[in-house]
């Protein structure tokens, strides 16, 4: 009798695809799962380097990406491109890529690899366009604001929403691409990016700095062809005005009224705090009482507003320690669970007494405007004490029941004008609480 032995890791000719490679692509769970259990090798390539933890990312496969990562799929080979899969990860467009993203990061990937283009990953998110994946990045390494090419990129494309997220997350806006040798102003300028220019100038980019080829925007900006990236009648002409101070901001509402309910003294609701100084002390409406955090990072509580509500503004309230909150995200989610994306983030001072039982004084932060109804504050250091604390919250915002409300009477365009001029907190209390 002949035996035939079968290579379970044979390549396809021309594309180097294996049969575990083929069932992934095909999202075939079962044979994925046969083939591991008969010994397949997890990590053979094909012709293009792509493992088959490549090729799951690449189709969004959580399941599969699961099962070749318990089967001990390396999270950090590279492909011919020299792109790991959480290269990938940033780039792909899939629903859950946020989730995708997660996995390969609790499995230990590396967010400092650079591929053959010298790209971390972070890079490739803004290049994509990819606002969730940049935040993720930066809220499991914050270091990467130092690091990273992405505000050039992003700036050279437009992406207005990640040059705003990344300027949030603290990247130098007069920060040099070494690669680009140049600087995300004069990419802006040299792309006609207009709004992006504007946000880059408002947090703090100097119209003055000379890049590594020593151009500096404002000569940049004569070599612009206006019919390049501008969509324009014949009479239109691109003007840059470069200027100092703040640029037109953000909607700007009212102060909402603070609701105990909005939380819970619960693991879903908060995963750091001691049984005395619970997380619901932020909503008691007292500003002597404290959330005490035993940890100095990745703390963080949900609040559940029970409707969605438009926010312009937060309010924390802070005390003169080494123990207050320094830097804070603030990111929205379409449930409890998450995925949580960033908002933006924000850097609290040491202000008010040092005696804890003082009442806490008032630090705001607005420009921005986002909307949801669940919301986190996700601490991310505080000024080095060994734990953090802080007494309070407030939110600026409107609910949007308001707005379907206007929209009934067929009064959606002055729905913005009313939040401003109106006390939400009177009309809540009168429409929304009887």
């Amino acid at each position: 009798m002949n035996v035939v032995h079968v290579d379970i890791n044979t390549h396809e000719e021309g594309t180097g695809y294996t049969p575990l490679i083929l069932a992934v692509l095909h999202g075939n769970r079962d044979i994925v799962e046969n083939l591991l259990f008969y010994s397949a090798h997890v990590d053979v390539p094909d012709g293009k380097g792509n493992t088959p933890l490549h090729l799951a990312v690449w189709t969004g496969r959580q399941d599969l990406i699961h099962i070749l990562l318990k089967d001990g799929a390396k999270v950090n080979m590279t492909n011919s491109d020299g792109d790991t899969p959480l290269h990938i990860a940033c780039q792909v467009d899939i629903e859950n890529r946020t989730q995708v993203i997660n996995s390969l990061l609790r499995s230990s990937s590396d967010v400092g690899v650079r591929n053959k283009n010298n790209l971390l990953a972070i890079d490739i998110a803004a290049m994509y366009n990819r606002k969730d994946a940049v935040s993720e990045l930066l809220d499991h390494a914050p270091y990467l604001s130092s690091t990273t090419s992405a505000l050039v990129e992003a700036s050279i494309r437009g992406y207005k929403d990640i040059v705003h997220l990344l300027l949030d997350y603290g990247v130098n806006p007069n920060l040099q691409d070494k690669d680009r040798q140049t600087c995300g102003l004069h990419e802006a300028t040299r792309f006609a990016r207009l709004e992006v220019a504007e946000i880059l100038l408002k947090f703090g980019a100097s119209s003055e700095i000379e890049n590594e080829k020593k151009e500096v925007p404002f000569y940049v900006v004569h070599f612009v062809r206006s019919d390049s990236y501008v969509e324009k009648s014949s009479s239109t002409c691109i003007i840059f005005v470069f200027f100092d101070g703040p640029c037109p901001s953000s909607s700007d509402y009212p102060e909402l009224p603070t609701l105990p309910e909005w939380t819970e003294n619960s693991l879903d609701f908060c995963n750091e705090c001691t049984a005395e100084n619970p997380n619901t002390n932020l909503l008691d409406g007292q500003l002597d009482t404290f959330w005490v955090i035993p940890a100095v990072t990745q703390a963080w509580t949900i609040l559940d507003l029970k409707y969605p509500h438009t926010l312009t503004g937060i309010c924390i309230y802070s005390w003169d320690s080494t123990q207050m909150m320094k830097q804070f995200a603030l990111q929205k989610a379409d449930n409890t669970l998450g995925p949580w994306i960033t908002v933006k983030t924000f850097y609290c001072d040491r202000k008010g007494s040092t005696d804890p039982t003082e009442p806490g004084i008032p630090q705001i932060f607005k420009d921005f405007t986002d909307t949801s109804q669940y919301w986190r504050i996700n601490v991310l250091s505080n000024h080095g004490g060994l734990c953090t604390c802080f007494q309070a919250i407030k939110l600026f915002g409107a609910d949007c029941r308001i707005k379907q409300m206007l929209d009934g009477y067929k009064m959606s365009k002055y729905s913005d004008a009313f939040f401003k001029a109106v006390s939400v907190i009177s009309f809540y209390l009168i429409v929304f609480r009887n």
